[in-house]
């Protein structure tokens, strides 16, 4: 096929193709302000067609809400950005596909799209019908798909995606937090409420072997509690003991423990490491609650940092970071010195992430 050169027979620009199955297909343009179904079943780039990879807010059907735009050129030299909500299925598929690219396939790949409906017998959604598959092609090799196993930090799924689609280091500051990815639909307001996991599924490495000494699952230090208990206190006390301004500040800062909770489990998940839910079950039982949602800022903090000590010290023995995260179970516990784990944790787990 000889390529078009020149005078083209279509105006210069992108066609943005909306991925989603409310105007009756799989996907649709618009034109002239009305939706056009696309009737194509799939889509194929040319060979090193990948032009970019885009998140952004935008208002669409009188809505507000974060939107992930992938751009593929076709042979005849026509970009497409094909786009959805940031917290669909598609948008999972999506940066996890680009994600699970190699470097050279981001160049010179020829990428391909075929948007899958949910089988309804196979989905435990009350509306099947809405739900659209991203399944992408590299080179005519399909490329690895999300099960909707696990919690993975979308967030830096996203920021790998964001790179290599887009040929530089993306910068994670410009990219929404992780929920954005996770809700239905990618609102941009507030993030929902966050329960974690209570516990683990038991096994240690996927190759059997289990940590250093042989122990898995939560450190418990010597050292004393540094706040006591809410369990220990009865109201009248704790209200004399704290202003609202404080217990505010606690409240928020206990969701910030609770969201980075669900970013270590995810990079457990995707890392294939499970965690002795046993432990952590015994754990919760000592400190008289039933979810990590409901421990003290203590105790979440001792949960987290020895959890991010231990899956380093099982995928990279010996890293530099494991004495800087250590010191993190007796440092002072506000937003500062969360910020400062978290950069941290994150900076260190983007060795582990398996692409």
């Amino acid at each position: 096929m000889t390529k078009q050169t020149g005078f083209l027979t279509f105006r210069l620009g992108v066609q943005t193709v909306y991925c989603n199955r409310t105007k009756g297909g799989l996907w649709f343009t618009v034109s002239n302000g009305e939706p056009v179904k696309v009737d194509a079943v799939s889509f194929q780039s040319k060979q090193g067609g990948l032009r970019g990879l885009n998140i952004y807010e935008a208002t669409r059907g009188g809505k507000d809400g974060w939107k992930v735009g992938l751009l593929l050129e076709d042979e005849n030299s026509q970009v497409y950005k094909f786009e959805t909500g940031s917290g669909t299925s598609f948008a999972r598929g999506m940066l996890w596909a680009i994600a699970s690219l190699s470097p050279e396939q981001a160049q010179t790949g020829q990428i391909g799209i075929n948007p899958t409906p949910a089988d309804p017998t196979k989905t435990k959604s009350s509306n099947p019908g809405s739900i659209l598959y991203c399944n992408m092609l590299c080179d005519g090799v399909e490329l690895p798909i999300f099960m909707g196993e696990g919690r993975p930090d979308w967030q830096q799924i996203a920021q790998i995606a964001l790179s290599k689609a887009n040929g530089y280091d993306y910068p994670i500051a410009e990219i929404p937090a992780s929920w954005v990815f996770s809700d239905d639909e990618g609102k941009s307001n507030s993030p929902p409420s966050v329960t974690s996991k209570s516990g683990f599924s038991g096994q240690s490495t996927a190759g059997g072997q289990s940590t250093a000494g042989g122990r898995s699952g939560i450190t418990y230090p010597n050292t004393p509690l540094k706040a006591q208990d809410p369990q220990t206190q009865s109201p009248s006390d704790t209200a004399r003991q704290q202003t609202p301004d404080q217990i505010a500040a606690i409240t928020f800062l206990g969701g910030l423990y609770d969201e980075f909770m669900l970013m270590i489990e995810g990079v457990y998940d995707l890392n294939a490491v499970t965690i002795d839910q046993d432990r952590m079950t015994k754990f919760l039982e000592t400190a008289k609650v039933k979810t990590f949602s409901d421990l003290t800022l203590t105790r979440k903090n001792q949960v987290t940092v020895s959890l991010v000590i231990e899956i380093v010290q099982i995928k990279i023995p010996g890293h530099k970071a494991i004495e800087e995260i250590q010191k993190m179970l007796k440092s002072e516990l506000t937003i500062e010195t969360f910020d400062a784990l978290s950069a941290l944790t994150k900076e260190v787990f983007s060795e582990l992430i398996p692409f």
